[in-house]
């Protein structure tokens, strides 16, 4: 005959078991659920760049902006380009440099500028491609390498303008050499006020456009 014991330690046991096999289907279900989520999230992060990249296509074959990009493309000339902001001051350059957080050595993969203008300017004629609008207060927090970040497509390559304090373009938009499209800023993973700029060369598109 069963002790007392013997009989709640085996209802116990009997209860441990219902309560694990019960979070393990619970775990099994969020495990699908999370799946799918994924799955539809990704399908509609796919959707939202397929409409985007038609629109951005569509400027580029525009006209107006073809034969703005053509008055001076020819070959990568100094007076092809703007420069991103009046009177630069270059504090940091592109390559290995000192970290400004870490002290090692490391790779910077862009030029940080400085201005007492503050103002950005679009280097080339070209769309802009992705817009992170500069961090506000329990808000937006930007991007967060960048925070307030700019990318601009022109016929060659690609210029990011980083960390900025304001943005005054937005996806889609086209915009000239020159025209002004953010403010200096120190936004993001940033010490001290400055902009982070890179331009990328496709090189391919260049070889393919410089003749025209």
């Amino acid at each position: 005959m069963r002790t007392r014991k013997e009989a709640l330690r085996e209802v116990y046991t009997t209860d441990m078991i219902i309560i694990i096999a019960a979070l393990c289907i619970l775990l099994m279900v969020a495990c699908f659920m999370v799946n799918k989520l994924m799955i539809i999230n990704e399908g509609l992060r796919k959707l939202v760049f397929s409409e985007r990249n038609a629109k951005l296509e569509a400027l580029f074959d525009n006209n107006e902006l073809k034969t703005r990009s053509k008055l001076g493309i020819i070959t990568l000339d100094a007076n092809q380009f703007c420069y991103p902001v009046d009177d630069p001051v270059f504090t940091s350059p592109l390559g290995m440099r000192k970290s400004p957080f870490t002290g090692k050595d490391e790779v910077h993969y862009g030029t940080d500028l400085y201005s007492l203008n503050m103002q950005v300017y679009a280097v080339r004629d070209g769309v802009v491609v992705e817009h992170y609008p500069a961090p506000v207060y329990r808000q937006w927090n930007g991007h967060p390498l960048f925070g307030g970040l700019i990318e601009i497509k022109d016929t060659y390559g690609l210029s990011r303008y980083a960390h900025l304090a304001e943005t005054d373009v937005h996806i889609g938009d086209v915009v000239e050499a020159g025209q002004p499209i953010g403010i200096i800023g120190d936004s993001g993973l940033a010490k001290g006020k400055h902009l982070h700029f890179v331009y990328f060369l496709d090189i391919f598109q260049y070889i393919k456009h410089r003749g025209e």
